[in-house]
């Protein structure tokens, strides 16, 4: 949702805050020794200048920073002021007076600051707690760090989800390419969220084509941003505004720039939030055009017409994936990711996320038939699986085809013996125990260590599936034991909890480093060609039995 007020940030094409000509003030600053950092909600930004500080106060770039909060910034060189938003309600300039101030204003107001902004290497510096407050966001000094830390007042750290959480396959997907999912899948996935909904599919799927944009994402874009179609924010209905165009959170006043949309198409109406359209194609193509303006820098293509009106506003080319969107569309930065897992990956083809934590689809049938067909002599820990991964909420029937991987099924030809009931490998580190393994509050009359073996032993089938268990849920969950349980995985308190939430997540993991290094020379780069650690569970092993 295009946003530039407290809530919500994008970071669109700045006009450069040019200062062709100007010499330093007369102010002479004193610079802090030191590297000073800006990190704006939770992520550092880029700055060709280094905030300095001038009479005990932290002076930062404003292009760097109202870029990345979102806000449009101009140089007036003939009144000597830096604009930012809405420029229109700026009160008109008297021309520069020899030795005066540089003046800011904001949104159409004049931020006063006790020290006036400077300017180094042809960039204006502001003071960071003025600037920041004046575009309404939390500013703080982090001293020890050296870190200008400015938040959006709906900033949450858990906005941004650790790296390793985040599925490589999606953060591949493009913006720009062919549809995957059919128009069925997406019809059907909107009438099971929302079935009085407008069927808007074939004009996203064919839009999409004219631009070369993923009309499939873009619509579960719309989905997310609508709620289904459902509009409980600002927008309303009528304005066919799928995407939040021009919803900034205050009220319009009518008399926006359409900066060269065509005015018959698209316009902005007294008391209303966002740009209504005439019709939903148009508001459909007016969002095709916003992802157009962030995937590439090309002209529109021949014969179409703007109908964006915040499309001269985007940084050309800055966002080519789904996952860059974040930060720029909308400031959490899994934004993009949430339209790629939340939505899209309900019927995209790309998504392989089968969840850890589930209940069990293969039949206990079907898992013994698949043993039996490849070790008629191995022992059957079917119902055990099934039945303990029942307690914990774990997918039993897939942690038995990541035994039958870890154990070759339960023929044994690695470091761990059968005699050790230990199916997933757990210590097996490639070095033998000694007298002093730490069993990290595992149960020691359920699970020891022999010195000079290899891997942990346990004191039946049954405990040794529940250990491996356990080491799933762990990776899968950041929930204490099922009550009543005791913990027998000695590896449990090493796991970084809720790191690999789904099966293919584990590759790197539960075994490093998860792909054939001889094949590929990155883990991303096997992924997306689906022959990780997690992915041979589920296409060597799991889908063999439910085939």
């Amino acid at each position: 949702m295009i946003r530039f007020t407290y809530r919500t940030k994008m970071q669109w094409f700045l006009a450069i805050v040019l200062v062709t000509g100007i010499l330093l003030c007369s102010l002479t600053p004193v610079f802090a020794a030191g590297t000073i950092k800006i990190i704006i909600d939770g992520q550092e930004v880029p700055s060709d200048v280094q905030p300095k500080v001038v009479q005990e106060r932290t002076m930062v770039p404003i292009r760097v920073v109202s870029e990345y909060l979102g806000k449009n910034v101009q140089w007036d060189q003939d009144n000597w002021r830096v604009l930012i938003g809405d420029f229109q309600a700026v009160p008109p300039g008297k021309g520069h007076v020899p030795g005066a101030p540089i003046r800011i204003y904001v949104d159409g107001v004049e931020m006063k600051s006790d020290v006036p902004p400077t300017v180094v290497q042809q960039r204006t510096l502001v003071p960071l707690r003025a600037i920041g407050e004046a575009l309404g966001m939390n500013v703080d000094w982090d001293q020890k760090k050296q870190q200008v830390i400015i938040n959006s007042p709906g900033y949450h750290p858990g906005d941004t989800p650790d790296d390793d959480i985040w599925d490589p396959q999606l953060t591949s997907i493009s913006i720009m390419g062919e549809p995957v999912a059919s128009s069925d899948q997406l019809r059907t996935l909107l009438k099971n969220n929302n079935p009085a909904a407008p069927d808007l599919v074939e004009l996203y799927l064919n839009i999409g084509r004219m631009y070369g944009i993923r009309g499939d994402i873009a619509f579960c874009q719309a989905a997310k941003e609508t709620g289904w179609w459902r509009f409980t924010g600002d927008v309303k209905p009528e304005q066919n505004n799928y995407c939040g165009l021009y919803a900034t959170g205050s009220s319009l006043t009518g008399n926006e720039p359409l900066r060269g949309a065509d005015p018959a198409r698209v316009w902005f109406e007294a008391g209303q939030h966002g740009a209504s359209f005439d019709s939903p194609a148009t508001g459909v193509e007016a969002h095709i055009q916003h992802l157009y303006a962030y995937a590439n820098s090309k002209p529109l293509p021949a014969y179409r017409t703007l109908v964006d009106p915040r499309f001269n506003l985007v940084r050309r080319g800055s966002a080519t994936q789904w996952v860059e969107l974040g930060g720029k569309w909308a400031p959490a930065q899994s934004y993009g990711y949430s339209i790629l897992k939340d939505y899209y990956c309900q019927v995209g083809a790309e998504c392989v996320q089968i969840p850890i934590l589930g209940e069990s689809e293969a039949s206990a049938a079907q898992l013994r038939t698949l043993l039996r067909k490849n070790n008629p002599m191995a022992p059957d820990l079917v119902d055990l699986y099934l039945d303990i991964g029942r307690i914990y909420g774990v997918r039993g029937d897939i942690a038995f085809c990541q035994a039958a991987k870890e154990t070759g099924w339960w023929r044994y030809g690695g470091l761990v013996k059968p005699e050790q009931n230990n199916y997933c490998g757990l210590s097996a580190t490639g070095r033998a125990a000694e007298e002093d393994e730490d069993l990290r509050g595992a149960d020691p009359t359920l699970v020891w260590f022999i010195p000079g073996a290899h891997g942990a032993f346990f004191a039946s089938p049954a405990v040794g599936v529940e250990a491996h268990i356990q080491h799933l849920y762990a990776y899968a969950s950041t929930q204490p034991l099922p009550e009543n349980r005791t913990l027998v995985d000695p590896r449990f308190a090493m796991v970084k909890r809720g790191s690999a939430i789904s099966w293919t997540d584990l590759g790197g993991k539960w075994a490093v480093p998860g792909f054939d290094k001889n094949k590929y020379a990155t883990f991303e780069d096997a992924y997306r060609a689906g022959e990780t650690y997690g992915h041979s569970i589920l296409n060597d092993y799991y889908y063999k039995a439910v085939q």
